[in-house]
């Protein structure tokens, strides 16, 4: 039995919504990801994930890729979506902080190591080096 899982790189304009979760290692951020309930579309996960962590509507959903990942039986696919608002309501049982960045903030809080990303192997990398190509 495979358990896909979504993760969802989440535009506005010219910034990308990276969060993180309390229990990761400090000031590691990623994109909102999360498991496909039962009779759930990939695109239906997508929406209620995003809806549920961070208060988004989305609209432009589109497939990227696809990423084994560790758990057994995990098959993660990536998305980009594009939200029209960056009013975010965070819910704190699910994720501990989200942020909107430019490229160049991005840049900047890498270099001061305010910010860490993804290991290379991780499909939420490949998602915002897709962005940082675009």
């Amino acid at each position: 039995k495979i358990d896909p899982t979504v993760i969802i790189l989440i535009k506005n304009k010219n910034k990308i919504l990276l969060a993180r979760n309390k229990s990761w290692k400090q000031n590691l951020y990623s994109c909102i990801a999360g498991f496909c309930e039962p009779n759930e579309s990939l695109e239906e996960t997508v929406i209620r994930e995003t809806n549920e962590e961070v208060g988004l509507k989305l609209k432009n959903i589109n497939y990227l890729f696809s990423q084994f990942w560790p758990f057994a039986n995990n098959l993660m696919v990536g998305f980009e979506a594009v939200s029209s608002s960056i009013k975010l309501k965070i819910n704190k049982s699910e994720i501990e902080d989200a942020i909107w960045v430019t490229k160049k903030e991005l840049f900047n809080l890498k270099k001061k190591k305010k910010i860490i990303l993804p290991k290379e192997y991780a499909i939420a990398h490949s998602l915002i080096a897709h962005w940082l190509k675009s």
